[in-house]
């Protein structure tokens, strides 16, 4: 694998139930805030004795995108929310929240690709020179949501799981990077957290961090990133986790209003606990802040 193929996987794989309750209230007004918070405070709790985290080297599962129904003729999903098992959540702007899906001609969601320029080519004249300027086509949007009746996800956050609807398909495209963005209602993070990944299924989770597991994880990220040309001063956290997977994020939460922010690759990622204590990548996915495909 090239050295920089780990990095452009892990920051976004395209570049390749708790104790709430389901269900959140829009927040005040005085939620949508500029001033840079400070990141949740979270519980510890200890590995069982004896267990010791083993990264994989070039272990990144790619089981799960092998067995895509979309990648197989006979199988073929009609609905873009089945394409993938989670996806990434992203605040864009103080109005915009948005499950983040990457365009690309021969991408991993080519049920969505296909939709989307069938009618973004025919609309689009000119490109913008800023990648996160989005619009809104009502043809793409009636389009990708009619023959799908999902109208909420379980939106997993930095403290806690709630649910939050489907309200707008808004689209970016530059010469670099085309994103489609699945607008989804406010989400109270004083009470839920950060919205980080969403998903169609309800997982059991403990949402506490694993100093045993961080450890390891910051150890096998410095690994990665040192021998990468492209390298984010922002370190990889996790936030939850059962006896099967182990959720982390890498994320500043501040590069939608921040000019200083150092986050280049805002990203998501689940680990799957294999025998011997062995963790490998179960799935990742991200934005790229940088402009990797015009570097």
């Amino acid at each position: 694998m090239p050295q920089k193929s780990y990095l452009i996987i892990l920051c976004f794989c395209s570049i390749l139930a708790c104790s709430n309750q389901p269900g959140s209230k829009p927040p005040p007004k005085e939620y949508f805030s500029e001033v840079e918070e400070e990141l949740d405070e979270q519980p510890e709790e200890p590995l069982k004795p004896g267990i010791k985290v083993q990264f994989e080297f070039y272990q990144f599962d790619t089981t799960f995108y092998a067995s895509n129904p979309y990648e197989d003729k006979s199988k073929r999903v009609r609905r873009w929310s089945e394409v993938d098992e989670f996806f990434p959540v992203f605040r864009f702007s103080k109005e915009h929240l948005g499950i983040a899906i990457e365009i690309e001609d021969g991408g991993h969601y080519p049920f969505i690709d296909s939709i989307f320029w069938k009618f973004i080519k025919a609309e689009q004249s000119e490109v913008d020179n800023d990648p996160f300027t989005f619009k809104k086509s009502k043809s793409l949007e009636a389009a990708l949501l009619k023959t799908d009746t999902t109208t909420s996800f379980y939106v997993y956050c930095s403290k806690g799981v709630t649910r939050s609807s489907i309200t707008e398909v808004l689209y970016s495209y530059d010469d670099c990077y085309v994103l489609l963005s699945v607008g989804l209602t406010p989400i109270d993070t004083a009470q839920f957290g950060q919205p980080l990944i969403a998903s169609k299924q309800l997982l059991e989770l403990k949402y506490a961090t694993v100093p045993a597991f961080q450890k390891d994880l910051l150890i096998d990220d410095a690994y990665w990133v040192s021998r990468s040309d492209y390298q984010d001063e922002t370190l990889p956290r996790q936030f939850a986790y059962n006896e099967d997977y182990f959720l982390v994020y890498d994320d500043d939460f501040r590069w939608y209003y921040d000019k200083n922010s150092t986050c280049l690759f805002p990203t998501r990622r689940i680990f799957k606990l294999e025998e011997g204590n062995k963790v490998k990548m179960r799935w990742a996915s991200g934005i790229d802040l940088f402009g990797i495909a015009c570097d």
